[in-house]
């Protein structure tokens, strides 16, 4: 109901950033450039680290993708705010008003990533120690039941499955215990950049407000990350994906720079169009959770209360 209300403005704001950002892209896969996926930071960032992106330009492009980001997260998250309180304002406006909070959004961003970042390659490495450590175990636990007889795990069929079934478990553990962490940490500071906005608070002083009115709604916080997570990766990858087949079965592989940059501007498109979406979203719950938290609607309404009094427009009660 918030985004078809103020669709026009929503779409718009978007767009303004996205679009460029998807053209310049684009043109650069077009051109021969090698930057894939589209639009996904973190994960051009992470393959950046790993050495995947190495020309100066898709460094650049990484930048100006972080940048249009930001400007669209917090000039939608300022849009959100404000209809929420009953107020409107133009597309200028709201870029105008995000725009001054921009170094403390980056800064903000780059203080969560650093942690998620830093998180998830501690937990790979002990996935890794933990895997060898799970070989070397299963392998000794089966040779002192079988006395010595470590063979018949291969010529018996039954013992082989057990150790199969045992194996896939404890990968399953594994892989749970790496992603536990970074999913954990994200849904605590799901609604850092609204407070950000709405409280006018610094980078840290954000992410430490959203842990504060997570308390006590964690996993709600990871099922309502996940939800979101879900519907924008369906809305957005899904059609690219497709498309993308689409293009590689009835285009030869000289055209891969052609495919690839139309592709990529379809995504940006369907980008404009669901950002709104998961910001609106994000906006929604820290309100809800200062409601629960912190009885925000009744502050509003007090607040409203005295304005009407100031305003001497309060009847008299019968």
């Amino acid at each position: 109901r918030l985004y078809r209300a103020r669709f026009g403005v929503f779409l718009l704001t978007a767009a303004i950033f996205f679009f460029p950002a998807g053209i310049i892209s684009a043109v650069v896969l077009m051109s021969g450039g090698d930057f894939s996926p589209p639009f996904l930071v973190p994960w051009a960032i992470i393959s950046a680290l790993g050495g995947q992106l190495l020309s100066i330009t898709d460094y650049l492009i990484v930048l100006v993708l972080m940048i249009a980001s930001g400007f669209v997260t917090l000039a939608l998250t300022v849009q959100s705010t404000e209809m929420l309180h009953s107020r409107s304002l133009t597309v200028g406006q709201s870029i105008h008003r995000g725009t001054r909070r921009l170094w403390s959004h980056m800064g903000m961003t780059i203080a969560t990533w650093a942690v998620l970042i830093t998180v998830t390659a501690i937990a790979m490495l002990s996935i890794g120690v933990g895997l060898d450590t799970l070989d070397f175990l299963l392998d000794g636990l089966l040779y002192d039941l079988l006395d010595g007889r470590l063979d018949t795990v291969t010529t018996n069929p039954v013992s082989s499955l057990g150790l199969n079934l045992l194996q896939i478990l404890a990968y399953v553990i594994l892989v749970i215990l790496l992603f536990a962490p970074p999913v954990y940490l994200f849904a605590r500071w799901h609604v850092a950049p609204a407070a950000l906005i709405a409280e006018g608070l610094g980078p840290i002083g954000s992410l430490r407000r959203s842990w504060q009115l997570s308390r006590g709604h964690t996993w709600r916080m990871i099922g309502y990350a996940i939800l979101l997570f879900l519907i924008i990766r369906l809305f957005v990858f899904l059609p690219t994906i497709l498309l993308e087949m689409i293009f590689a079965v009835l285009t030869p592989d000289s055209y891969l720079g052609l495919r690839t940059g139309v592709v990529t501007a379809v995504h940006s498109a369907l980008s404009a169009v669901s950002v709104p979406i998961y910001i609106g979203a994000v906006v929604l719950l820290y309100y809800d959770l200062r409601i629960r938290k912190e009885s925000y609607d009744l502050e509003l309404r007090v607040a409203d209360l005295e304005e009407q009094v100031a305003q001497g427009t309060v009847q008299d009660m019968p």
